[in-house]
């Protein structure tokens, strides 16, 4: 990487065939870091995003509503609690999002808008559109209150950005990885096709660089909200376009044969 930087690499990856080239003949190893320090930097992007979410739903209805937590207390897979049930704890528009009930009037969370429902003995919660029940007979003791739920919200508000960070660098980077294995491979047919003669380091590095454009663009589509039907065979096809982009930037031009002189007349 010698006459480009990694950030002017990053922008060059959608237009230049200088870069392709120098990738393929400067760069040594197969990029990886080049790939960490993409992918760090889209992640920071997005993680600025989730932690002002955060802070801004733990300063408003975060605290709300960790002001109406009561005592609750399990104690061998038995609930208690000190206030009347059915007890609700609501969000700003007065929706109820939890469910506290001791007499058995709610015992599902059908008809209701929360999410979470606690019984005498079962905890029930909807999980991505389905409804779970669990079976409290296993807790032998458990405490919650207003200051313990104040402590798990601040947890939250202070390091889940950052766990969630380092966790999706980690496991994007070893999916990346993959990726660009794969790609390489893939490479190595389309360079035969294109009768351009790359080993796979070289092609690996060029998969890197090729899916550049793609890791930026579901970056700002993920930060704009966005979404697309078929994205990730949108995603997969700039990939390969690109890849064929920087296979065909690294094609040695045939020289051109000499013009032969026309035979002289007998």
């Amino acid at each position: 990487m010698e006459q480009f930087s990694m950030l002017r690499a990053f922008v060059q990856s959608f237009y230049s065939k200088d870069l392709y080239r120098e990738v393929a003949k400067k760069w040594k190893g197969p990029a990886l870091g080049y790939l960490a320090v993409l992918l760090a930097l889209c992640w920071a992007a997005q993680m600025l995003q989730v932690q002002t979410s955060i802070t801004q739903f733990a300063t408003q209805d975060g605290a709300a509503i960790v002001r109406q937590v009561p005592d609750v207390s399990i104690t061998n897979g038995q609930v208690s609690t000190n206030v009347e049930t059915p007890y609700f704890i609501k969000d700003h528009n007065g929706a109820a999002i939890a469910i506290i009930d001791l007499t058995g009037q709610h015992t599902s969370l059908e008809n209701t808008t929360a999410k979470l429902l606690l019984t005498r003995d079962h905890l029930v919660f909807r999980n991505r559109g389905n409804t779970r029940t669990m079976d409290l007979k296993n807790v032998k003791s458990f405490h919650l209150d207003q200051a313990r739920a104040g402590r798990w919200l601040h947890f939250v508000r202070t390091w889940f950005t950052i766990i969630f960070y380092f966790a999706a660098l980690v496991f994007s980077f070893i999916y990346r990885t993959i990726q660009a294995l794969i790609y390489a491979l893939l490479g190595m047919a389309i360079a035969s096709i294109l009768k351009v003669k790359l080993d796979y380091l070289i092609l690996m590095r060029l998969a890197i660089v090729a899916v550049t454009p793609a890791i930026i663009v579901d970056t700002i589509h993920g930060l704009w909200g966005l979404h697309t039907p078929l994205w990730g065979p949108i995603c997969f096809v700039i990939a390969m376009a690109y890849l064929v982009f920087g296979i065909k930037a690294n094609a040695v031009p045939q020289a051109e044969s000499p013009e032969r002189p026309a035979p002289l007349p007998q």
